[in-house]
C-alpha cells in the first residue's frame, strides 16, 4: 500500500503528459484563449536550431495549442474568480456583484502614458477647427467605465480612479462648453443615478442604453432631429459575449438588446459629405451590422468611416478633407494617442481658413532678427517664438499658421526635404495639434495656442536643409465662428 502511494505522483505527472499528448496525436486542437492569438510555430531549419530562443518560442507555441488546456485555464480562472474572488489576470478586476473592469483604463494617470499635452486642449483646438473650416463637427472623448459606472468598482487605487475621474470630467466640461464638441457623459450619468447602467457588466464598452444615447447625439448633431426621423431605439434581447472574459480564461456572456433604427432619412445625404472617426465604441453603436445593416448603412447609406491608426498614416486625408460633416469618437484611456494624432485634421483643414492677422517672428537664439521669415543657416535649424499683432493671451484658442517658402530640393537619391518644427515652451506643457513636419513647399505649419496660453511662451525649433525659409505667421482666432466662405 506504502508503495502504490509513492507512485501517485509520478503516476499523476505522467498522466498530466500522456493525456494532452494522446489528444494531440488523435486530432484535438486548442482554441484561441487569452484575448491574444496563439505563439506562431518558429521556422525549423538548420540554423535556427542552433539557437536557444527557437526552442522558447517552440515551446511557448506546443503549450498554446496542448488540448485540455482551455479546461485548465479555465478551472483556474472559475477557482480564483467564484471561490477566491481574486483575477488570474492584472489588466481585470473583479468588482462587485461579478462586475469587471478593465485597469488599463487608469493609463493616462500613469507617468509612462500621461499625455504630452491637455487632452482637453487638444479636443477643444479640432472642434473649434473644423467649425472654422465651415464644416458641422462632434468631437467626443467617451468616459471609461471606470468613471461611468464605478459604484460596483472595487480593488483599484483609490487616488488613480479620482485622477482618471478629473481628467475626465474636466474633457467632458471642455466639450460642452466649445462649438463643436459633442458631449454624451451627462445624459450617461443621469441613466445611471436611476439606477439604469451604460456599461456591460463584463465588456469594457456600452450596453444598449449607452449605445442608443451616444447614437441619438451623433445623428442629431449630424442633422437635428435625425433620430427620431429614422425610429431609433432598442430592439430585441440578445446574449452578448464580454470581452473581458477571455483575460480571466472565462466565457462571459451578458444579457443587452439591440440598438437600430425603423426607418431611413427622407433627405439622403451625399455620398461621402459625413465621415465617422472612431474606435471601438462607434464600431459596436454604429458599424456593427444589425439584423441585416448597421445602423450606418441605414441612415448614412455611402459615407465613410475611418480608425484612428488610419488617421494617424494620412489614409484617411481625402475623406476628411471632403468630408462636411466630422463627427469623431475616442475612449477615454486612449486620449493619450488623441493628443498624438490630433494635428493632422487641423492641418488638413487648416489652409482653408481666412481672416488670419499678420504676425512677426523672434529669433531666440541670438541669429539676426527678420520679422517676416526665418532662414535656416548652414546647422539647419532656428530657435524662434511668433510675436502677434494682438494680446500675447487670448480668451479663446488660436492657430499660428506658418506658410512653407522656400524648401531646397534633396539630393538625387537622398529622402526628400523635411522641415521639422519641435516646441520647446518656456512655461506649461506643449500646445497640443502642431504640426510635426511639412514636406511640401507652399505647405503650411500649425502652432496652435490654447485660450489663457501666451504665444509667446510656445518657442519652436525649425530643422530642415540649409537655406529653408519659413515665411511670416499669421494669427487665427477660433472663436466658434466659420473663416472660410463656402
Amino acid at each position: 500500500m506504502r508503495r502504490a502511494l509513492r507512485l501517485l505522483p509520478a503516476a499523476w505527472l505522467v498522466l498530466l503528459l500522456l493525456l494532452p499528448v494522446a489528444g494531440w496525436a488523435l486530432g484535438a486542437r486548442q482554441s484561441n484563449l487569452e484575448n491574444r492569438p496563439p505563439t506562431p510555430l518558429p521556422d525549423l531549419n538548420r540554423g535556427t536550431l542552433q539557437r536557444e530562443e527557437t526552442f522558447a518560442q517552440l515551446d511557448k507555441a506546443l503549450v498554446d495549442r496542448l488540448p485540455l488546456r482551455q479546461h485548465a485555464i479555465e478551472a483556474r480562472g472559475r477557482l480564483a474568480v467564484d471561490l477566491f474572488h481574486d483575477s488570474p489576470n492584472q489588466d481585470v478586476v473583479i468588482g462587485r456583484d461579478g462586475w469587471l473592469y478593465y485597469r488599463p483604463e487608469l493609463q493616462a494617470c500613469t507617468p509612462d502614458f500621461r499625455p504630452a499635452a491637455d487632452p482637453a486642449d487638444a479636443a477643444e483646438i479640432v472642434a473649434r477647427t473644423l467649425v472654422a473650416s465651415g464644416r458641422r463637427a462632434g468631437v467626443l472623448v467617451a468616459g471609461s467605465k471606470i468613471s461611468t459606472h464605478p459604484q460596483d468598482l472595487r480593488g483599484l487605487d483609490d487616488e488613480a480612479v479620482r485622477c482618471v475621474q478629473r481628467l475626465e470630467a474636466r474633457i467632458h466640461d471642455r466639450l460642452r462648453r466649445t462649438p463643436g464638441g459633442l458631449d454624451v457623459q451627462a445624459p450617461l450619468e443621469t441613466l445611471e443615478r436611476r439606477g439604469e447602467p451604460t456599461f456591460l457588466r463584463s465588456d469594457t464598452h456600452w450596453n444598449a442604453a449607452g449605445r442608443e444615447t451616444f447614437v441619438r447625439a451623433v445623428l442629431d448633431r449630424i442633422r437635428p432631429g435625425l433620430a427620431r426621423e429614422v425610429g431609433l431605439g432598442r430592439g430585441p434581447q440578445i446574449d452578448r459575449p464580454g470581452d473581458l472574459g477571455p483575460f480571466l480564461g472565462l466565457e462571459r456572456t451578458d444579457r443587452d438588446a439591440t440598438v437600430r433604427t425603423l426607418r431611413t432619412p427622407s433627405r439622403p445625404f451625399p455620398a461621402g459629405d459625413v465621415l465617422l472617426v472612431g474606435d471601438s465604441q462607434l464600431d459596436r453603436s454604429m458599424l456593427t451590422q444589425v439584423g441585416t445593416a448597421s445602423i450606418r448603412d441605414r441612415v448614412l447609406p455611402g459615407q465613410p468611416d475611418c480608425t484612428w491608426p488610419q488617421v494617424d498614416t494620412g489614409t484617411c486625408d481625402t475623406k476628411m478633407q471632403r468630408a462636411r460633416t466630422i463627427v469623431t469618437e475616442i475612449v477615454g484611456r486612449n486620449v493619450r494617442d488623441f493628443v498624438h494624432v490630433c494635428w493632422r485634421p487641423v492641418s488638413l483643414v487648416g489652409g482653408e481658413l481666412r481672416g488670419g492677422r499678420a504676425a512677426a517672428w523672434e529669433r531666440t537664439d541670438g541669429a539676426p532678427q527678420d520679422r517676416r521669415a526665418v532662414t535656416l543657416g548652414a546647422d539647419g535649424q532656428a530657435l524662434a517664438r511668433v510675436r502677434t499683432a494682438g494680446p500675447d493671451v487670448r480668451a479663446v484658442p488660436r492657430l499660428l499658421r506658418i506658410p512653407l517658402r522656400t524648401l531646397p530640393a534633396a539630393p538625387a537619391g537622398a529622402p526628400p526635404s523635411v522641415v521639422g518644427m519641435a516646441q520647446e515652451p518656456q512655461a506649461g506643457p506643449a500646445s497640443p495639434c502642431g504640426t510635426p513636419a511639412q514636406t511640401v513647399e507652399g505647405g503650411f505649419l500649425y502652432l496652435p495656442v490654447p485660450a489663457g496660453r501666451r504665444a509667446s511662451d510656445l518657442v519652436v525649433r525649425l530643422t530642415g536643409p540649409a537655406g529653408t525659409v519659413v515665411g511670416r505667421p499669421e494669427e487665427l482666432l477660433l472663436d466658434g465662428r466659420a473663416r472660410v466662405a463656402r
